[in-house]
């Protein structure tokens, strides 16, 4: 049988030879790949160096302040949202890098096509996961640079030059200008003449057929991301009230376009009400004054949904001592109840069971609907809608019920305890609860040393015997 040499068959590539060949031989290595093609090496490669590269970028404290930030904007614990951003780069890197590169190699497949090329897609992913080192290199060198500059921005592109924030679009542009990413195009229009057998001017074309289609797609994705490590409350103002005629010193922070109302009040009133708000719901609560408290306002829900990406009225942010909050109507008060939240972590720790911890929000607010707790406990209790203390304390049976039912009971419960024990009574159980992690069962029958049961019971009949004296205040002053 004759050998290679007799045939003049060249001998097949070496996988680690057309990985460092492709770089500088493009032509005669993609030449060679078609009649053995092979894609593991560079794949591995390209995922490996993406993988690297963003998490080095978590992992090397160049994103802390971007991640910080994320975390006092959606309220999660800065640990966490760490976390889970390192996983997401990792998983992306896994996943996300073989998924492009295939989607890469059907459209630069269709490209040739439309030129009168012919290939299999194998030989046609080969040939793009070949033109990718470029890519992964970029990738290693980035991360490099961040070390050095200790910047997080910075990148082998003109991205620099525009503000995304402003001109998301020309951003989009200038970021696609990235000296790897032409790198590899270069590389797919030299690997056209070979891959699709084409002659040199019509492989050309190919080439830049894939890249025209590439920077289109990618620009259009890619102003969405435009000013994703921008600080969103860089230009807001910064307002210090509180502190004189209230105990907590409140700092409202608020962008430009939180003007005033045709009154001229609606910062003021801000300013005056959620200081004293602050006040009377640490007040019914028997919280101790904490000493600073930070709100950002915004003025629709839209507004602070587009930020924190929370549709709610106001979401708390515990380990910041913050509240978000939608300055609309009935904003007020659900400040409250997240306030209590944040001034209960402050001074009693952090709680995990959602029927205390709702339990001490709307019991703060003293209201659900612009209507007394009981009042609205009333029509609950009519219904025949209660369930069973035992369950409501339990997280999972509590999270099955209907929220506007589950919240209002659980405010009405914490009403109960200090209305019979007073304020001490209820910091203590959720002290405990907090300090334990326990079943809350056992935590509720120390505190009020009864059966889950009996204190049930007493807790309901307490319930109907307000309803039927009429009385419609809540217990110590309210909003």
């Amino acid at each position: 049988m004759p050998d290679q040499r007799e045939t003049g068959a060249p001998a097949p590539l070496n996988p680690i030879a057309a990985f460092t060949l492709v770089l500088a031989f493009p032509g005669r290595t993609f030449r060679r790949l078609r009649d053995n093609p092979h894609w593991i090496m560079p794949l591995l490669f390209v995922v490996l160096c993406s993988m690297v590269s963003g998490a080095y970028a978590v992992v090397g404290g160049h994103l802390s302040g971007f991640l910080e930030g994320m975390a006092l904007r959606t309220g999660q614990d800065p640990t966490l949202t760490r976390s889970a951003f390192l996983a997401s780069t990792v998983l992306s890197a896994i996943v996300g890098v073989p998924l492009i590169l295939l989607l890469e190699a059907l459209f630069y497949k269709l490209a040739g096509m439309l030129r009168g090329g012919r290939a299999g897609f194998g030989l046609v992913f080969c040939a793009v996961a070949y033109a990718s080192v470029p890519v992964g290199l970029g990738a290693l060198v980035i991360a490099g640079l961040m070390a050095i500059t200790g910047s997080h921005s910075i990148g082998a592109n003109l991205s620099f030059l525009v503000d995304g924030v402003r001109h998301p679009v020309l951003w989009s542009i200038a970021r696609q200008l990235d000296l790897f990413s032409i790198w590899f195009f270069i590389l797919l229009g030299i690997a056209a003449e070979h891959i699709f057998e084409l002659p040199r001017p019509r492989a050309r074309q190919v080439g830049v057929l894939f890249a025209a289609f590439y920077l289109f797609i990618m620009i259009i994705s890619g102003v969405g991301n435009a000013g994703q490590f921008e600080d969103p409350y860089e230009s807001w103002t910064t307002v210090e009230t509180g502190g004189i005629v209230s105990e907590t010193v409140v700092v409202l922070h608020h962008g430009p376009e939180l003007g005033l109302n045709a009154d001229g009040t609606q910062l003021d009133d801000a300013e005056t009400r959620l200081p004293a708000a602050v006040d009377r719901a640490q007040r019914v609560l028997g919280l101790p004054a904490m000493p600073r408290i930070d709100v950002y306002l915004y003025p629709s829900v839209d507004a602070k949904r587009a930020v924190t990406d929370n549709g709610e009225l106001a979401h708390a942010v515990e380990w910041a001592s913050a509240v978000h909050l939608a300055w609309v109507d009935g904003g007020e008060r659900a400040f409250i109840r997240e306030a209590a939240k944040v001034s209960a972590a402050a001074s009693l720790g952090s709680m995990y069971n959602p029927f205390i911890r709702d339990g001490l929000a709307v019991a703060a607010s003293g209201t659900w609907g612009g209507e007394p707790i009981r009042a609205v406990a009333e029509r609950i209790l009519e219904d025949g809608d209660v369930v069973a203390l035992s369950s409501l304390l339990d997280p999972v049976e509590y999270q099955r019920q209907r929220t506007g039912t589950a919240q209002v009971l659980a405010g009405s419960f914490v009403e109960y305890v200090i209305a019979i024990r007073g304020a001490g009574a209820f910091t203590e159980l959720y002290r405990e609860q907090g300090l334990t992690a326990g079943p809350a069962v056992d935590a509720v029958e120390a505190a009020l040393g009864s059966t889950v049961d009996e204190i049930d019971t007493q807790w309901k009949n307490y319930l109907r015997a307000e309803i039927r004296k009429g009385a419609d205040q809540t217990v110590g002053a309210r909003p």
